[in-house]
C-alpha cells in the first residue's frame, strides 16, 4: 500500500468518525454542551466530505480556488473556540456571540473573493492567524476565571480541576500548527499526520467532555447558570454583586450563623455542598457569602469547606486507627480518596498515612 492510499484511508477514517460523532451528539444526547459539540463536529464533517469529494473525482483546482478552500477551512477555528468558551462560560454560545467571533474570518473570505490574488491571500491569511491568537488569548484569560468561579461556589474538589481544559486547548493549538504546516509545506507525510490527528483530537475532546461534564453536572447549580445567562453577572435577591463590603454587612449579618453551621451542624460533611445550599441555610444570597469569604477571610468557598473537612479527617485518623483511608475520606465529606489525599498533602505537607503514623502518641 503506497502513501497516497494511506492518506485516502486516513481521510476516510476521519470522515466516518466525524459523521458518527456529530450525529450522536446532535440527536442522541440532550445536554447543551454536547449539542454544541455536535454542531462543531458537523462542520468538521462537512470539511471532511469536501476533501473526499475532491479526491474521489480527482478534481483539478485553480490556485485561487485552493486558497479559497483554505480560508473556508479556517472557519473551523472560531467555531471550535466558541465551543471551548462555552465550556468556561456556560450560556455564552448565542447567535450574536457566534456572529461576532465568526465575523473577522467571514470578512477575510469576502476580501479575498474581491481580490483573489496570491499576495492578498497571504496578507489575509496572516491576518487570520492574528485573530486566532486573539480569540485563544480570551480562552487563556477565561480558564483561570472559570476555575475561580467553580471554587467560589462548589465544594466537591473532585470536579474542580481545570487541567482537562488546558489539555483541550493545547491539543487544538498543536492541531492548528499541523494544519498550517499542511497548508504551506507540500509533504505527503505531513498531510498523513494531519488527517490522523483529526480523529485523535476529537477523541481527546469527547473523552474529557464525557468524563468531566458528567461530574460537573452533578455539582453545577443550573439556576446560577441561568442567572449568568440573563444578567451577565450574579444577582440574587435584588442585591447586585457590585455592592461594597459595608453594604453587604448592612443587609445581612451571617458570620455567627456561618460558624454555627460548620462547627456545630457540620454541614461540610455533605460531599455535594454548594454555595447555593449554604445561602439557603443562612437565608441570604450567594453574592454576599462569596464576597465575605473572598474579601474578609481571603479564601474561596471550596477551600473554606475543605479546611473543616481536613480538620475533621485529621481527628478521625487518630481516633480510629483501624479505619481505612477510603472510609476516612467518605466520612469527612470527600467524594474520592484521590481528592482527599491531594487536599491533605497540600494542607498538612504529608500523606494521611504519614500523619497518622507520626501522631500515634497523641491517641
Amino acid at each position: 500500500m503506497n502513501l497516497s492510499n494511506v492518506i485516502i484511508f486516513a481521510k476516510g477514517t476521519s470522515f466516518m468518525y466525524l459523521m458518527i460523532a456529530s450525529l450522536y451528539f446532535l440527536f442522541i444526547t440532550k445536554d447543551r454542551v454536547r449539542k454544541i459539540l455536535g454542531v462543531v463536529l458537523g462542520y468538521w464533517f462537512l470539511l471532511g466530505l469536501k476533501n473526499l469529494v475532491l479526491i474521489s473525482y480527482d478534481v483539478s483546482l485553480s490556485p485561487q480556488f485552493e486558497d479559497f478552500l483554505k480560508l473556508i477551512d479556517l472557519l473551523a477555528v472560531p467555531l471550535s473556540t466558541a465551543f471551548l468558551i462555552e465550556l468556561v462560560s456556560p450560556g455564552w454560545v448565542k447567535l450574536r456571540n457566534i456572529l461576532c467571533i465568526l465575523s473577522p474570518f467571514i470578512v477575510i473570505i469576502i476580501l479575498f473573493l474581491l481580490n483573489p490574488h496570491k499576495n492578498n491571500f497571504e496578507t489575509l491569511f496572516i491576518t487570520s492567524i492574528f485573530f486566532t491568537l486573539i480569540i485563544w488569548s480570551v480562552l487563556v484569560y477565561k480558564i483561570p476565571h472559570y476555575h475561580k468561579w467553580l471554587k467560589n461556589r462548589y465544594s466537591d474538589a473532585q470536579y474542580l480541576s481545570i487541567a482537562w481544559l488546558w489539555s483541550i486547548l493545547f491539543s487544538f493549538m498543536l492541531f492548528y500548527l499541523s494544519w498550517l504546516a499542511k497548508c504551506f509545506i507540500f509533504s505527503p507525510e505531513i498531510e498523513l499526520l494531519f488527517h490522523f490527528m483529526v480523529p485523535l483530537l476529537w477523541l481527546i475532546v469527547c473523552y474529557f467532555i464525557y468524563k468531566q461534564q458528567n461530574g460537573i453536572k452533578k455539582i453545577v447549580d443550573n439556576d446560577y447558570i441561568h442567572s449568568i445567562d440573563e444578567n451577565g453577572d450574579e444577582e440574587v435577591g435584588g442585591k447586585c454583586a457590585d455592592d461594597s463590603i459595608d453594604q453587604i454587612f448592612q443587609h445581612c449579618n451571617f458570620e455567627s450563623s456561618l460558624k454555627e453551621l460548620f462547627e456545630k451542624d457540620k454541614i461540610y460533611l455533605n460531599a455535594t455542598l454548594t454555595l447555593s445550599d449554604l445561602a439557603k441555610l443562612l437565608n441570604t444570597n450567594r453574592t454576599y457569602i462569596s464576597t465575605y469569604l473572598n474579601n474578609i477571610l481571603s479564601t474561596t468557598f471550596c477551600d473554606y469547606v475543605n479546611e473543616y473537612r481536613l480538620e475533621y479527617a485529621s481527628k478521625l485518623l487518630l481516633e480510629d486507627v483501624n479505619a481505612s483511608l477510603e472510609i476516612i475520606a467518605e466520612m469527612s465529606g470527600f467524594n474520592s480518596l484521590t481528592t482527599f489525599r491531594r487536599a491533605f498533602i497540600k494542607n498538612f505537607r504529608c500523606t494521611p498515612k504519614e500523619y497518622r503514623s507520626s501522631n500515634k502518641m497523641i491517641i
